[in-house]
């Protein structure tokens, strides 16, 4: 069976995406997952710890043109476990509330009003509090579906600060 559908020009990527965009060549090497089934969290207060960041690119949309972006990949304590879970940060001056929101549930803002540079680089092993939501979505296939997101960051000199236990250990 021929699957090239009898195109000749075989496939060209955009030029115009940045290099380290994530895109797949079609011989490149993948790895099963963890085996794990995806857990839905219940909404509320859970700690997290920042296992990685990575650099990303979001395309632009109708209200935000194109932007870099930090894909920020979180483990959220949940009853003895961790589940992970990953959020996008558009370097976008319409999201600027919500990556102060994370430097500051961190410790890398200490009191509001404070001004500090993004230091991407200081983000992982550093551990929070963060308020966890349910969004559903339609997929592609039709069907509805539920995932996690992150609602809110504590900044760790918030008033209202949630008083559970973190598991977690800072910096390690």
């Amino acid at each position: 069976m021929n699957y090239q559908n009898n195109y000749q020009g075989g496939y060209q990527p955009n030029q115009n995406q940045p290099v380290n965009s994530g895109a797949l060549g079609w011989d490149d090497e993948i790895e099963g997952g963890s085996g794990s089934a995806f857990t839905l969290l219940d909404e509320g207060d859970y700690c997290f710890k920042v296992k990685l960041v990575e650099k990303g690119w979001f395309d632009g949309n109708e209200t935000m043109c194109a932007s870099p972006k930090a894909i920020v990949t979180f483990a959220i304590y949940n009853k003895g476990e961790t589940v992970e879970l990953k959020e996008n940060f558009i370097l976008h001056e319409k999201l600027r509330w919500k990556i102060a929101n994370l430097f500051a549930s961190v410790g890398l803002i200490r009191s509001a009003g404070e001004k500090v540079k993004m230091n991407w680089g200081a983000i992982p092993n550093q551990t929070g509090i963060c308020k966890i939501a349910i969004r559903e979505y339609t997929g592609t296939d039709g069907q509805k579906h539920k995932i996690n997101s992150i609602k809110n960051f504590y900044p760790i000199y918030a008033d209202n600060l949630p008083n559970i236990q973190n598991p977690f250990k800072t910096g390690a």
